[in-house]
């Protein structure tokens, strides 16, 4: 395996590094959750420092081709292993890329139309499966035939889990895919696969160590994409230092912090920062009053509009809480189901809730919104603007 265990500092070394992150989702050109956010700030941050950072990530139907000028730059990449694993061409695939206004080469896109260009969402196909095994496989069969070849490929979350799976295994000894060192980056260690890992039974149970299923096989809905993304990486790095200390007990390690544990010299938690150009609040768009450090009264204004868009009483004496999340028991809503009433029946207080997840959650704040109309507004879906 490549040697790259200073994953904090390798960042500032010279000569510059190439870079290519692979996920599933990447703003400006797609973003479903927070995944897509950290693909736009963390590889622009890359840039700023002179590394070569780029993404890759399907092309949906969703992008906006007029706002996002795409060119061809790879044509017929069969990433299948044979004509008996893809008899319909299903598989074959386009490379296109994205230059930004400086002329660099900032993303590449798989164009697929079976799997990526007819579907309405990003996530949520029963194929799923077979969907990511084709990006992780694409990007490298991509790669093979590419003349710009990255030093590290960062594979974020299960989605992308089997990139340093097939680079180590299938991959180890090409010529060009071999010297290049592989991260697996970890956001939310729970989604793993194609099921809730806490009903696998003995006989489903992936170790990781079989070969990777042919596209067509179902066996490739079993895989612990997540699992192998950590087995077979070089360096796997998460959120915050104390979250990649966390992942390695049982209580947050969600059934893989024995595997952790034994990785725990490859392991590395780097804080997650935030796009200070783009959540300026001296520049934001989406605030209707711009404020600095030397206006921060204007910030009345920005809740008084705040108050009025979820139909509240505009009211400067009161406390208003904002909840702006995925509404699953994994961020702590089972606490807030006990309190919340409590607290409004309580306190002079009021709630903005804007995110959607599970049913009982969403079910609970619709309720609580009824309930208390002059104290609780809710949009209990993602909306990139609110509140």
């Amino acid at each position: 395996m490549v040697n790259i265990l200073s994953p904090i500092n390798i960042f500032k070394r010279e000569p510059k590094l190439k870079l290519l992150f692979v996920a599933s989702e990447a703003a400006p050109f797609i973003k479903v959750g927070g995944l897509g956010e950290v693909m736009r700030s963390l590889p622009n941050a890359l840039r700023a420092l002179g590394h070569d950072a780029r993404v890759f990530i399907p092309k949906y139907a969703t992008i906006d081709l007029e706002k996002y000028s795409l060119r061809l730059e790879l044509e017929d990449l069969r990433p299948a292993s044979s004509e008996e694993e893809d008899p319909y061409g299903l598989f074959v695939s386009n490379v296109l890329r994205y230059e930004n206004d400086s002329a660099e080469t900032v993303a590449y896109f798989l164009e697929n139309l079976e799997y990526y260009e007819k579907r309405a969402n990003v996530y949520g196909y029963a194929d799923d499966a077979i969907r990511w095994a084709l990006l992780s496989r694409a990007t490298l069969e991509f790669l093979r035939y590419s003349s710009w070849r990255p030093d590290v490929i960062i594979a974020c979350d299960w989605q992308s889990g089997l990139v340093p799976n097939y680079s180590h295994t299938i991959y180890k000894e090409d010529p060009k895919l071999s010297a290049i060192a592989t991260i697996f980056s970890i956001h939310n260690l729970f989604f793993q696969g194609m099921f809730d890992y806490h009903f696998v039974s003995q006989m489903d149970y992936d170790a990781g160590r079989e070969a990777i299923p042919a596209f067509n096989d179902q066996r490739l809905l079993k895989l612990n994409f997540m699992r192998r993304g950590i087995m077979y990486a070089d360096v796997i790095n998460t959120v915050s230092p104390t979250y990649a200390k966390e992942i390695t007990t049982p209580e947050y390690g969600e059934g893989l912090h024995e595997l952790l544990s034994e990785r725990r010299s490859r392991l590395f938690g780097i804080l997650n920062g935030i796009d200070i150009d783009i959540y300026n609040p001296e520049t934001d768009s989406n605030i209707q009053f711009h404020y600095g450090p030397k206006t921060l009264d204007l910030k009345t204004k920005n809740k008084s509009a705040l108050q009025q868009k979820f139909n509240l009483p505009v009211r400067d004496n009161v406390p208003l809480f904002g909840i702006v999340s995925r509404l699953t028991d994994q961020k702590g809503f089972g606490l807030l189901t006990d309190a919340a009433e409590p607290l409004l029946e309580n306190f002079d207080i009021q709630l903005v809730v804007v995110g959607s997840g599970e049913g009982r959650f969403m079910t609970f704040f619709q309720e609580l919104a009824k309930k208390y109309p002059q104290k609780v507004g809710i949009h209990l879906s993602y909306d990139e603007v609110l509140p």
